[in-house]
């Protein structure tokens, strides 16, 4: 799931990235929630998933990440 603004793509072509990456992207954050990528500025969403101990990675890991799926 993401929060707060992207720098490099739209929080849409993040989603895509993710389905790509066999990944499937939720809007809620909950216990289940497997990762958490934090954009600038970002809201509860970031705040649920630290509360949750839900792993959190910014965009440059998040990029990392999918480029390994490829």
């Amino acid at each position: 799931m993401f929060t707060g603004s992207l720098e490099s793509m739209t929080r849409e072509e993040a989603e895509e990235r993710a389905r790509a990456s066999g990944a499937r992207p939720t809007r809620t954050v909950s216990a289940a929630t497997d990762l958490v990528v934090a954009g600038a500025a970002p809201g509860s969403k970031y705040a649920n998933a630290r509360a949750l101990g839900v792993r959190i990675v910014g965009e440059r890991e998040f990029r990392d990440l999918v480029a390994v799926h490829r």
